[in-house]
């Protein structure tokens, strides 16, 4: 019997596309996060034993300008401005189940990149080697992903990479300088949070509010673990945005805050 998944997952390995196995609800059926591309035996091995299982390419190489409407936020309005540039051409894009469009770029090797949560209202930048697109023919709940043409994926020109990392190092900043602390511990958990990230997108919040409990009750510098907080986002496959994530971080700290004074968080 034709197995279609199992057919276009090695089209996609013999492009050079990293791919990995997602469920209908987009979730990684496979532990992928800095691990070499799968074989292909074992992509084989996998679609034989899961042959309806969904495909998403890793952004290891790949620059995604990912374009959603969801409530009152269009990003197809945000993204017009870039698309009217000179600069922007045509390259692979791609229309979500949801309605969204996504925009394929190669990397360059002369200009670094990172993901961008909240590039633009409505617009995501996927480009950590730990993010992944869901890519055609998979189906959700949403429905399917289609291509929207076959045009060859294009290197990312400058000015885009220019426009993704403008003001990519400002964030909120808090005055830690009154408080002082002493000692420290180290716990592998919280390490490897730095490293690998807060986890699926089901439990980010409560991830990130554990990271930052865990450094406080080890009496990390507060400023330290602001930064270290950042990094483990960063690391997540699908990092918070900002404001939700200066919101829980604020939220710890003013907790933290209480807990040093010896008020409890009830009032008591």
């Amino acid at each position: 019997m034709e197995n279609i998944m199992l057919e276009t997952a090695l089209r996609y390995k013999k492009l050079g596309i990293s791919i990995i196995p997602v469920s209908r609800d987009k979730k990684p059926m496979i532990e992928f996060a800095d691990r070499e591309p799968l074989t292909e035996d074992e992509i084989k091995a996998f679609w034989k034993q899961n042959p309806t299982a969904n495909l998403a390419m890793k952004c290891d190489k790949f620059v995604v300008v990912d374009v959603d409407v969801h409530n009152d936020i269009n990003g197809y309005e945000s993204i017009q401005p870039l698309l009217d540039e000179e600069w922007w051409k045509p390259t692979l894009s791609q229309t979500t189940a949801s309605g969204g469009k996504q925009y394929f770029f190669l990397k360059r090797e002369d200009m670094a990149v990172t993901q961008r949560i909240g590039f633009l209202k409505g617009v995501d930048i996927k480009a950590h080697e730990n993010n992944y697109v869901v890519i055609p023919p998979s189906v959700t709940r949403k429905g399917q992903y289609k291509w929207d043409n076959q045009l060859p994926i294009i290197t990312a020109p400058k000015e885009l990479i220019r426009e993704i990392m403008k003001n990519r190092d400002n964030y909120t900043h808090y005055d830690f300088s009154g408080f002082t602390t002493s000692g420290s511990s180290k716990t592998a958990q919280l390490f490897e949070a730095i490293v690998h990230g807060l986890g699926d997108s089901g439990g980010r919040n409560d991830a990130l509010a554990r990271f930052i409990g865990g450094l406080f009750l080890r009496n990390v510098d507060f400023d330290v673990v602001y930064q270290l907080a950042k990094q483990a986002n960063f690391s997540t496959s699908d990092p918070l945005e900002d404001k939700e994530f200066e919101r829980t971080f604020e939220s710890m700290f003013k907790k933290e805050m209480r807990r040093r004074n010896g008020i409890r968080s009830d009032g008591g």
